[in-house]
């Protein structure tokens, strides 16, 4: 009888994995494949004289990012209007706001300043133009 009582518990200790649980307690963050931050950008420092280009960071729809092609992380958009000037994101784990810009005539955000909120650090991303591999940091 006392085996009997033992074989549910043993069933529903065995039966649900460990991936099944952390899949279930994860929150699903779906990436809108038009956001502003998605795309090949240069971060880039004002030394005084000129900008100095710091390395190359990518932001993939899948919600992943690299820089310079030897590490990165993940990413997603906390706001729901990808449209906005101010935005927030998480980068791996950790909340910054994105102040986006426009530069010229162009219908798209070209420029971002993200601002760790954790550490007040700002770094400066200009988005690689696509038909000649430059950047054009924001007039004015």
């Amino acid at each position: 009888m006392k085996k009997l009582f033992l074989l549910p518990i043993l069933f529903l200790a065995f039966g649900c994995s460990s991936n099944e649980m952390e899949e279930s307690e994860q929150e699903i963050v779906e990436i809108n494949p038009n956001d502003p931050l998605i795309g090949f950008w240069d971060n880039m420092s004002y030394d005084g004289s000129g900008f100095i280009l710091n390395s190359f960071d990518e932001f993939k729809v899948d919600g992943t990012y690299e820089v310079d092609n030897t590490y990165g992380g993940t990413w997603r958009n906390k706001d729901s209007n990808i449209n906005e000037q101010i935005q927030t994101y998480i980068i791996d784990g950790v909340e910054n706001e994105a102040s986006f810009e426009k530069s010229g005539e162009s219908e798209k955000f070209d420029f971002v300043a993200l601002r760790n909120k954790e550490t007040d650090s700002i770094i400066t991303l200009f988005k690689e133009e696509e038909d000649c591999g430059c950047v054009a940091p924001p007039s004015g």
